[in-house]
């Protein structure tokens, strides 16, 4: 029997593994990032809040995907414009409008099972532009951000943070960008269609979902605050089978 994929049948295996092994790293080191927040007392502030929310959205991408790229996309956005005012009421009102588009222009129609075919004809260009607007407004905010941080010497430790959020949000930029890229190129220069485009759809993607992935060691690496708790959770874990990982900090054995 002809697979439905045609020629392009172990092409997408192959593209369709790795987004299994993005998917299940992505879940699992996001998952560690927002238990490490509940989990340790100096993570509690709005900011940290907001990167353990964004962790969250990061899972709901891999399992609930429009929730999820729509609040997490956001959300890089919210922290950037404030820690602490009012960002929630902002990510659940662009999650919304992006549920909006979505059902408004609905069609009776099969489609490719991705997200971005969720959104079909005039809500295709409204998500793609609304997202590209967010991403742009927050480059501009983190830039600017840190600009201001760097130049005041009594804001060190705000600067510490805000570099590893600064990091991740070049990557998830980078991430959009490329991907979203490919898939101009495709539908208006190229103007591919039907399994070619599927592929490219898949291809492309693979650059936004493993953005998703290096969040867990982006702030492994560069937050102090971060890493204690990260290493405190291996800690426990290999208590259970016996093993030593890094000698126990004074607050560990505290706590």
């Amino acid at each position: 029997m002809t697979s439905v994929f045609g020629d392009y049948e172990w092409p997408i295996y192959i593209v369709t593994s790795i987004y299994s092994i993005l998917t299940v790293s992505g879940i699992f080191l996001n998952s560690l990032i927002v238990i490490a927040t509940l989990q340790t007392k100096s993570l509690h502030n709005p900011c940290n809040v907001l990167i353990a929310f964004c962790a969250f959205c990061d899972i709901l991408h891999q399992t609930l995907p429009i929730f999820g790229i729509s609040a997490g996309s956001f959300g890089i956005l919210s922290i950037g414009i404030d820690r602490c005012l009012s960002a929630f009421l902002f990510i659940i009102l662009y999650t919304i409008f992006q549920y909006y588009i979505m059902f408004a222009y609905t069609v009776d129609q099969p489609v490719i099972c991705i997200p971005p075919e969720a959104f079909y004809g005039t809500a295709k260009s409204i998500w793609s532009i609304s997202s590209c607007l967010v991403y742009l407004a927050a480059v501009l905010i983190y830039s600017a951000v840190w600009i201001v941080l760097k130049r005041q010497q009594d804001m060190a430790s705000m600067a510490k943070i805000f570099r590893s959020l600064f990091i991740i949000m070049v990557v998830v930029v980078l991430g959009w960008m490329f991907t979203m890229g490919g898939v101009m190129i495709a539908s208006i220069i190229l103007h591919l269609e039907g399994m070619k485009m599927y592929f490219l759809h898949e291809s492309v993607g693979l650059f936004v979902n493993t953005s998703l992935v290096v969040n867990y060691i982006v702030y492994y690496k560069t937050s102090s605050e971060y890493r204690s708790a990260f290493q405190k959770q291996m800690r426990k874990a290999a208590n259970i089978f016996g093993i030593v990982l890094f000698p126990s900090s004074r607050e560990d054995n505290l706590s």
